[in-house]
């Protein structure tokens, strides 16, 4: 039961997927899946530079835009050939030897085991399964090498031009604090010109200000007394304490008194100022430039070659570095200054 499982399997292996019949001189794509040459990938690729696989939908460079120049897939067509010997023969014996004939001499066009190799069947002028794997592996072993060839130097670039970006930026970066630091000593020369002439412009008004603040002090100081006095009456009248009636009169005529003194002072208008300093902003916005990044165009990624196939990248358009960006700098506005405005 397992060994018929097994050649159902083996059966299903040897089938393209596309036509569901045993593969005709079997093709293989960049992605490992294989197909057959006629009638497949034929009527699917036509004459086009470019094959998509059915399965997986990868793509393949198509060599001269023929799919006969496709790798072909050797262990399949052994697979194949041995699959229809299976079918037709026996298991066959080799009489000189007696071991299985398992080797298939494409030169002899008969069945040869291992000991004949060495004996009338030289792989160097023999074409056999075994010559057919080992050209396969040859291949793949030139292709896989070649590739990390092509990824080294693709590393080797993209380290390249990251160290260009890497100072490039740091080139603006200084240029940015340069020009940071020159407004900066700009802007604060004129902070201290114009602090020190609002210092001398203010001093006398601040002196005005504190005459003012001081007689108002005075006034509340003595309306402090004024209260204590009336609260005297008050508890003195509450009582009806006759002793102090005198001291009640007396109080009353302090408290006419003081607001006699008290509410011509309050009712006094402030010094009166003709001229206000106010501060006028300068409206052109202050800037140290600008940062502009130029969208680099895509560059166009060679197709992945097929096995045994070398791909040449296309170096036509000219190559741009990475992060490119130019740093423009522009002029800063005068400096806010003070005026004075009747008022």
């Amino acid at each position: 039961m397992a060994s018929l499982e097994n050649d159902s399997e083996r059966s299903q292996f040897l089938k393209c997927p596309v036509c569901l019949e045993m593969f005709n001189n079997p093709k293989v794509l960049n992605c490992g899946h294989s197909f057959c040459e006629s009638p497949c990938l034929v009527s699917i690729a036509g004459r086009s530079a470019f094959l998509k696989c059915p399965e997986c939908r990868v793509v393949t460079k198509v060599p001269e835009n023929d799919v006969k120049n496709l790798p072909t897939n050797f262990s399949l067509l052994r697979a194949i050939s041995e699959e229809k010997d299976n079918r037709n023969t026996c298991t066959s014996t080799c009489e000189r030897h007696n071991r299985v004939n398992n080797i298939r001499c494409y030169t002899c066009e008969v069945d040869i085991c291992k000991e004949c190799i060495q004996d009338g069947h030289s792989l160097n002028s023999h074409d056999s399964d075994i010559t057919r794997a080992l050209d396969v592996t040859s291949t793949a072993l030139f292709s896989v090498q070649e590739f990390r060839r092509m990824l080294r130097e693709k590393h080797a670039e993209v380290e390249e031009a990251e160290t260009s970006a890497v100072n490039k930026w740091k080139e603006i970066s200084h240029k940015i604090s340069q020009s940071a630091n020159c407004a900066r000593d700009e802007i604060n020369e004129i902070e201290s010109a114009m602090l020190m002439r609002l210092e001398l412009e203010t001093e006398a008004d601040k002196q005005t200000f504190v005459t003012e603040k001081d007689q108002i002090q005075e006034m509340i100081t003595t309306t402090l007394e004024l209260e204590e006095k009336t609260k005297m009456i008050a508890n003195v009248t509450r009582r009806g304490d006759t002793d102090h009636l005198h001291e009640r009169y007396q109080l009353e005529r302090d408290v006419v008194a003081l607001y006699k003194d008290v509410f011509p002072t309050y009712e006094k208008p402030l010094p009166a100022r003709s001229k206000v300093l106010i501060f006028v902003p300068n409206e052109t916005n202050l800037s140290l430039g600008d940062l502009k990044i130029a969208p680099l165009p895509p560059k166009r990624r060679p197709p992945s070659p097929p096995l045994g196939y070398n791909v040449t990248e296309d170096t036509s358009e000219g190559n741009q570095d990475l992060a490119s960006s130019c740093f423009v700098a522009s002029t800063a506005g005068d400096g806010a200054n003070f005026h004075y405005e009747n008022f």
